[in-house]
């Protein structure tokens, strides 16, 4: 009796290890990451602010810019997405677009230019310093309407991040991003701002709150469903989201009425048309990567035949009365 259950709980032991490698683990990628966006904080952010002004955010980091308390990983027992990485020499960035966000970033140019292509680039070098300069980056984009199906591709591990401007307290799948995927550590925080036209005499939160309950205009421009996720509670249940694509797009209708009003992280081109106030909202972003535990984990195993083993043996050992 002794014997049998020894051999049925190294069996078990088996199966659990069997089931927990892997190979798409996100654990030392993002560690890396961390470590890269960590540095990049500590001595070039600021740089990166003022090389895109008049860019303006919030140094709204959730890790402290410490680099000693974040090493990089051992390329020589790197694991998961990490030694796919360092195997291909890419890193596969999912991103929205292409469009351009004015100073925030133009994705309609190559190389993009902006502050967030600044800013990942920074992250990129490094990644290169850590292990090697023939890394490179590789965007694939998705429409503003597809964030969803973006956030999958992370998720299965098609594509190894996400871009780092990702809004924190965006959903999917039903849940917080956070809790849903793995998540970085911030990169920076936008206090966004509601702009409308100059003659709407809309100035602040609790007007804007006032005239969209009251009125028959009830649009607000967004790009993207977590530009508004972000702000949604400060505004009233009956506000009609309309997500675009473009910059330019939400200043041409909030100029001509057709919106109440327009939300960016920064500032519109032209700001002499419009009144411009803070939400009052600090809005953290991130990059996220794939949770260490996601539904394809089982599917992905490297050790498929152990698995089998495993089960076979726990199954003869616990029907057999040979022991």
């Amino acid at each position: 009796m002794v014997v049998k259950t020894a051999l049925i709980f190294g069996a078990l032991l088996l199966l659990i290890s069997g089931t927990s490698g892997d190979h798409l683990s996100s654990r030392d990628f993002a560690d890396a990451f961390d470590a890269a966006l960590v540095r990049v904080q500590r001595s070039k952010y600021q740089d990166i602010v003022v090389a895109n002004a008049p860019f303006r955010s919030v140094a709204s980091f959730t890790c402290s810019p410490s680099p000693e308390f974040f090493p990089f990983p051992s390329e020589s027992s790197a694991t998961g997405i990490l030694a796919r990485v360092l195997r291909d020499r890419v890193i596969r960035v999912a991103a929205i677009g292409p469009s351009d966000f004015g100073i925030d970033g133009d994705y309609t140019v190559d190389p993009p230019v902006g502050f967030w292509p600044d800013y990942l680039e920074a992250i990129l070098d490094e990644f290169q310093v850590a292990y090697g300069n023939d890394i490179t980056l590789s965007r694939t984009f998705w429409p503003v309407d597809q964030t969803d199906d973006l956030l999958a591709a992370v998720a299965d591990g098609d594509l190894d991040m996400t871009e780092p401007y990702f809004v924190v307290g965006g959903f999917f799948e039903g849940r917080t991003r956070q809790e849903s995927l793995h998540m970085s550590c911030t990169s920076m925080g936008y206090d966004s701002t509601f702009f409308t036209s100059r003659d709407s005499g809309i100035q602040d939160v609790e007007q804007l709150y006032v005239a969209i309950n009251s009125g028959d205009n009830k649009k607000v421009g967004f790009l993207g469903q977590g530009n508004y996720d972000s702000v949604a509670f400060i505004l009233p249940t009956g506000v009609e989201p309309i997500f675009y694509t473009e910059t330019d797009d939400v200043e041409a209708d909030v100029a001509s009425g057709e919106l109440i009003a327009g939300l960016f992280s920064g500032l519109p081109a032209q700001t002499e048309p419009f009144n411009l106030f803070s939400s009052t909202v600090v809005s953290p972003r991130a990059s996220f990567f794939r949770p260490e535990c996601s539904s394809s984990s089982i599917a992905a195993l490297p050790n498929t035949p152990l698995l089998i083993l495993s089960f076979f043996l726990t199954w003869v050992l616990t029907t057999s009365h040979v022991w």
